[in-house]
């Protein structure tokens, strides 16, 4: 399936998956990316690497420095995010949201667009309870990467929050 240009109202539209799971979680994102025809796949780990110098994608309940560094990691994602859609690629956005309050943050600043919010999970990690009801929750015990993946774009408006 190659789904060109999704566009929702005319506006941008950014996908922003928060994995929970212990599988290769950039084979989903990779293969998220490989439907459409101009996705521009910006992960935490990378942004990590190259603004703080490890590849961690921090937990930022841990500690303040934890704090600082995974809302660096927010705020250049969407800078990125927001460079990428101007340029008409289809951004999506791969990190673990943390809480309500970060995914808030991602809303401000993709403000604009459509932003579709989608949270991936299986029996080893938990997300925490107030983003568990927001956008698109997908069990992904049992299910392929590439069953995950066409859940994603099939059930794509359900997974938007903005």
């Amino acid at each position: 399936m190659n789904t060109s240009n999704r566009q929702t109202d005319t506006l941008p539209e950014i996908w922003l998956v928060s994995s929970w799971t212990q599988g290769n979680n950039s084979e989903f994102s990779n293969l998220l990316g490989e439907n459409y025809e101009r996705a521009a796949l910006i992960r935490a780990t990378d942004i990590s690497n190259m603004v703080i110098g490890g590849e961690t994608e921090y937990n930022p309940n841990e500690n303040e420095e934890n704090e600082r560094q995974y809302e660096l990691i927010i705020r250049n994602m969407c800078l990125l995010a927001r460079s990428f859609s101007e340029a008409g690629f289809l951004p999506i956005l791969y990190i673990q949201v943390h809480s309500q309050f970060y995914l808030d943050a991602f809303c401000n600043y993709l403000r604009g667009g459509v932003l579709r919010f989608i949270t991936l999970v299986d029996n080893t990690l938990t997300p925490p309870t107030d983003i568990r009801e927001k956008g698109l929750f997908i069990q992904t015990s049992n299910l392929s990467s590439q069953a995950i993946v066409n859940s994603m774009i099939q059930n794509a408006n359900e997974a938007r929050i903005m």
